[in-house]
């Protein structure tokens, strides 16, 4: 099974449809690759301002992609230091223009052989108000897809309601989904029997 998520999200489904006999499931969380226009001019643009480190031009980024955490300094800062480390100023922009370039699977998700579930936050647009709908749309065009909608507007997968996400994941993967999460907890009786004490009640008795 191939899980990705956003732009490896993206990966998956491609490598899905070309290589079929190799790949037995597919999840993707918030994949964007079959939505259009969302490798617009606006999106490099405001990737540059990340990179050049122009005003707040971070914090916005963040804002979109963890608005349930954005204020968690801890995680913010995790995500300064990944992204810091993670390339320089040039590398960043040259690897995000190679992740940007036109390259629209919705003609390739027809040729998708194996079970895909799509997952998208409900809240999350991108700047594309329409996403869900986009998302059901491309899980249409899958022969064994399906498409889940979680609630919230985290785009990355480790913020916002992760237990949700992970059950989905979960289910998806035993081959069945169950109506909802089980809500029982599990419980233990424990049966004490001190050394002697049963047989010292059979003898009472």
């Amino acid at each position: 099974c191939l899980i990705g998520s956003i732009y490896g999200a993206d990966i998956a489904l491609q490598t899905a449809s070309r290589f079929p006999s190799r790949v037995a499931s597919v999840v993707a969380v918030h994949p964007l690759s079959h939505i259009k226009g969302f490798n617009d001019h606006d999106t490099r643009e405001r990737m540059s301002d990340v990179v050049g480190r122009a005003p707040d031009a971070g914090y916005r980024e963040l804002a979109l992609a963890i608005p349930s955490r954005v204020h968690d300094q801890g995680l913010v800062d995790w995500f300064v230091r990944a992204g810091r480390l993670g390339a320089s100023p040039k590398a960043a922009m040259e690897f995000w223009s190679a992740i940007m370039r036109p390259n629209d699977l919705r003609d390739r998700l027809g040729g998708i052989e194996a079970p895909v579930m799509l997952i998208q936050r409900r809240d999350y647009t991108g700047g594309f108000p329409e996403i869900v709908e986009a998302q059901r749309e491309a899980a249409a065009r899958i022969p064994n897809g399906h498409l889940v909608v979680l609630e919230g507007a985290d785009l990355v997968v480790n913020a916002g309601d992760i237990d949700a996400l992970v059950f989905e994941v979960a289910e998806f993967l035993a081959g069945g989904r169950s109506a909802s999460a089980p809500t029982r907890p599990l419980a233990a009786l424990l049966f004490p029997d001190l050394v002697g004490s049963t047989e010292a009640a059979r003898l009472r008795g």
